[in-house]
């Protein structure tokens, strides 16, 4: 199958996606509730990056702490910490069979889905965020170095004709991307954040 021209590949071809640690086990209760609390944590940084109609909380507060390695900030993740999903799209490694199951369990209920957006470099998110200011909206795009894509968990998705908060992939998503591991912004119906 393919996703907007790129053939999807499987959880075993993303160059060796992080083994699964067993249900139940201690060191997977406490992944999972870092993962809850990083998702908090994130969740506030993505309000201060792109709320709608120039609201913003302060920067300061979500502390921008989604990396897995020490040392490496936001835009700067190391090459290996990341695999492509397509040629459009990379993300964080362990997030890629996640992220391939979730668009092939999409395309079998006849929800096509594609990635838009991936992991950008501090470059990139600074890019963005000049395109939009040029346009006089600033508050449409984080400040470098603050966007939830510069840390490889989040993910743009796109659909036919866009997806909105009523479009299809938005309902599917909504009902099913929490079995995947993602979570929605609530404000922006394209980005999802993996959060395990």
């Amino acid at each position: 199958m393919q996703v907007a021209g790129e053939p999807i590949r499987s959880p075993e071809q993303t160059d060796g996606a992080a083994a699964r640690v067993p249900r139940g086990t201690p060191h997977r209760r406490a992944l999972r509730l870092l993962a809850v609390v990083l998702a908090l944590v994130a969740g506030l940084g993505a309000l201060t990056s792109c709320m709608p109609f120039g609201y913003r909380l302060n920067a300061s507060a979500s502390g921008n702490r989604r990396s897995s390695f020490a040392g490496v900030t936001n835009g700067h993740l190391l090459p290996s910490a990341l695999v492509n999903v397509n040629s459009r799209c990379r993300v964080y490694r362990p997030m890629a069979g996640p992220l391939l199951a979730m668009l092939h369990a999409a395309a079998r209920a006849g929800i096509p889905l594609w990635t838009d957006s991936c992991y950008r470099t501090y470059q990139q998110q600074a890019a963005i965020r000049k395109g939009w200011c040029a346009e006089g909206r600033c508050n449409m795009a984080a400040l470098p170095g603050t966007s939830n894509h510069g840390w490889g968990k989040a993910v743009d998705l796109g659909e036919p004709g866009g997806m909105t908060f009523t479009s299809h992939g938005y309902r599917w998503l909504s009902a099913n991307a929490g079995r995947f591991g993602f979570a929605g912004l609530g404000f922006e119906a394209w980005h999802w954040d993996w959060v395990r």
